[in-house]
């Protein structure tokens, strides 16, 4: 019998998702199962093929989320891709019945402050469990364009650094750095190669029909709860170990009497200021942009795959980590807004123009900087609005993978292999590489 899917959730970015699974032949109509209230996303669904009785019309909650494993059996698939979701409460129940589970970020059933919500406890939690069920039907956490390929995309500008790089110490230990690779002993690489910082850019050029945003209402081109909620949160970055904490500051523009807490484990710095008022440094391309430093499921789970401790536990080096974001006018427009009732995601056919770029700069002491990333604009034959197919190809890469290898238990996007990753995107995406030292001269 094949292996069903399950939506939970029919927004933009699973009905792009679904576009792509149907032309690839990935599953067939009659093995999909939705779960969505809204009608107009469950006639996209009719109209291509979906089956009456494989709609649920349920809104998933902490009192009713075991109702969903009723409709799933062992190796079948979950997307998560919904809001108000405890992504740590569906693992272990799909971990326990052997159901391939796939999110795009991490979640939590509803909660009224984003700062309840704290990434570090589900990553630790999570790996527990990986730990526990290390050759369990595989699952992949947080696996979207970021956090997701652009986590995957760092090995490849590591690779990249090793094989082109024309500083003394990459061409003197070359072989050496090659080794490291085929070991799969990137945090090693990176502590060689004293990597000192990773810069993550997320630049959403998305122009729009909309003149003038309705009251009380935050926009955005993805989702828009999630969207208000991440940008409400805390500014924050992980402060490498090489990295003091008068520099994360002079970073992040903040002074020690605008921090909020700093954790020596998580080393996660939170100031007592929004994401949404904060700006920082980054690169897209070949420019600098300046972004909100907002809290992201990748800044921890990079931290955690770069890290490398000693025998007695103590960290002995991680690098620093940012997450840099520029929302698109409107949507960064509405962020500002004290106080939201209603949430507008930006459709495709309100698009004059513009798309998404993803992009991580990886800088150091012993190579030059290295600019990675991948981007979708309007025009470029996307399925769908760009925002929504970066993170939809994804997900796609992410299916192969868990097709490819279904015994691999619980997987974060660092632990996937670049090359494979890539194979399966850039039918669909650019993937970006080049050296790039636009922030070497400016003050990150």
């Amino acid at each position: 019998m094949a292996s069903k899917i399950m939506f939970l959730g029919l927004g933009v970015v699973p009905q792009s998702l679904m576009d792509i699974i149907l032309k690839k032949k990935l599953f067939a109509p009659d093995d999909i199962i939705v779960i969505d209230k809204n009608e107009k996303a469950l006639d996209f669904f009719r109209s291509h093929g979906g089956k009456e009785e494989n709609i649920l019309r349920v809104k998933v909650d902490k009192d009713n989320y075991m109702e969903i494993f009723e409709h799933l059996k062992r190796d079948d698939f979950l997307i998560e891709l919904a809001n108000d979701i405890d992504d740590l409460v569906l693992t272990t129940e799909c971990t326990k019945r052997g159901i391939h589970f796939v999110t795009t970020s991490d979640g939590w059933f509803s909660t009224k402050d984003p700062n309840d919500q704290c990434y570090e406890e589900h990553l630790q939690e999570t790996l527990k469990i990986a730990r526990t069920y290390p050759k369990c039907p595989t699952s992949i956490m947080n696996f979207g364009i970021n956090s997701g390929v652009i986590n995957v995309l760092i090995k490849k500008a590591l690779i990249d650094i090793v094989e082109e790089d024309d500083t003394s110490f990459v061409t003197e230990n070359r072989e050496h750095l090659r080794e490291l690779i085929k070991e799969d002993k990137y945090a090693q690489l990176a502590r060689e190669l004293q990597v000192t910082y990773l810069i993550e850019s997320d630049y959403d050029t998305t122009e729009t029909s909309i003149v003038e945003p309705k009251p009380d209402t935050a926009y955005s081109t993805w989702n828009p709860v999630d969207f208000y909620n991440e940008m409400n949160g805390r500014a924050c970055m992980i402060v490498g170990t090489d990295t003091k904490l008068s520099e994360a500051l002079e970073v992040m523009g903040a002074n020690v009497d605008q921090i909020h807490a700093f954790d020596p484990d998580s080393r996660m710095l939170e100031l007592k200021y929004p994401g949404k008022l904060s700006r920082v440094k980054a690169v897209i391309n070949d420019q600098i942009i300046e972004g909100c430093a907002d809290d992201h499921e990748e800044l921890h789970s990079i931290r955690e795959y770069f890290s490398i401790w000693n025998e007695d536990g103590e960290l002995e080096y991680a690098p620093s980590v940012i997450f840099s974001y520029l929302p698109c006018d409107i949507a960064l427009k509405t962020a500002l807004l004290g106080h939201v009732d209603e949430y507008h995601v930006i459709c495709e056919d309100e698009m004059i123009s513009g798309g998404e770029a993803i992009g991580m700069l990886v800088q150091g002491n012993n190579f030059n900087s290295r600019y990675v990333g991948t981007e979708s604009y309007l025009g470029d034959g996307c399925i769908g609005a760009p925002p929504a197919f970066l993170v939809a190809v994804s997900i796609y890469a992410a299916l192969i993978y868990v097709f490819k290898h279904p015994d691999s238990g619980i997987l974060y996007p660092e632990q996937l292999d670049v090359d494979e990753i890539i194979s399966y995107i850039s039918p669909y995406l650019p993937v970006i590489s080049k050296k790039s030292q636009l922030l070497d001269t400016a003050n990150i």
